[in-house]
């Protein structure tokens, strides 16, 4: 009975998208630890990881938990699971929480004391952590949602992008670095230096991830899939999963 029912919650960890309580407590778990990290690291001070890599250790929590529950969710196919409801809620929590933040630094500071703050051992970066998980979980769980119901739609140049993503991912970084420090010294203004480096980079960056992808050894690394969210005809959810296989073996079984 103890080995049925175990099989029971393997199976449905496997199969049941996070609710909003799972999501909440991942938000304010993630505001915590991006508080602790930034009483020693706040904002804008940066380190060479592995002496190479320049990384901004205030976000990193951010970052890594991200891409570790992003492998979590595509091997549990929480892109399609995911109820539209749960993802439309997020992301009014997220949009609300973004458009907060931003009318507080153009207006709410006339008017309201500083309740945020970069780094160190006060509430006011603990505020500010929290503020930025909630804009960071809420879009992201309510973009993806909103992208797969609305704009589930595909093309020759977006399965080109898509399928470039992953690896636009991994070297944007070296990318947008070098051309802010080719614009360091201009004196244009931060928002067009932000314009100029978006526009230029983006181009780039998809153009170094194509050739990239056309070196032979490259082509042996096949991360996640284009189709993902592009091919509807091809659920993830119906081909077979080895380990769901099993555990319904188990449960059949004990049936």
């Amino acid at each position: 009975m103890v080995r049925g029912s175990s099989a029971r919650i393997c199976l449905w960890i496997h199969t049941v998208a996070p609710s909003h309580h799972a999501i909440l407590a991942y938000t304010l778990g993630l505001a915590a630890f991006t508080a602790i990290v930034r009483i020693w690291y706040p904002i804008d001070r940066w380190k060479d990881l592995l002496f190479v890599v320049p990384a901004e250790i205030a976000h990193l929590p951010q970052y890594l938990s991200l891409f570790i529950v992003g492998i979590l969710a595509y091997r549990r196919d929480w892109f399609r699971r995911l109820p539209t409801n749960t993802g439309m809620t997020w992301l009014v929590i997220g949009s609300t929480a973004a458009v907060a933040r931003y009318a507080y630094s153009l207006v709410g500071r006339r008017f309201i004391p500083s309740i945020t703050a970069s780094g160190g051992p006060s509430w006011r970066s603990l505020v500010y952590s929290t503020w930025e998980a909630f804009i960071c979980v809420g879009l992201c769980v309510g973009l993806l949602v909103l992208f797969r119901d609305r704009f589930n739609k595909s093309g020759k140049l977006l399965s080109t992008l898509s399928d470039s993503s992953y690896t636009v991912y991994i070297i944007h970084l070296f990318v947008v670095i070098g051309l802010q420090y080719g614009l360091v010294e201009s004196p244009l203004p931060p928002f067009v230096k932000f314009a100029l480096v978006t526009l230029v980079g983006v181009p780039i960056c998809f153009t170094l991830s194509y050739l990239i992808k056309k070196l032979s050894f490259t082509k042996k690394i096949d991360p996640v899939s284009s189709s993902l969210f592009c091919d509807k005809g091809n659920s993830r959810s119906t081909k077979h999963n080895p380990l769901q296989s099993g555990i319904q073996q188990e449960l059949n079984f004990k049936g």
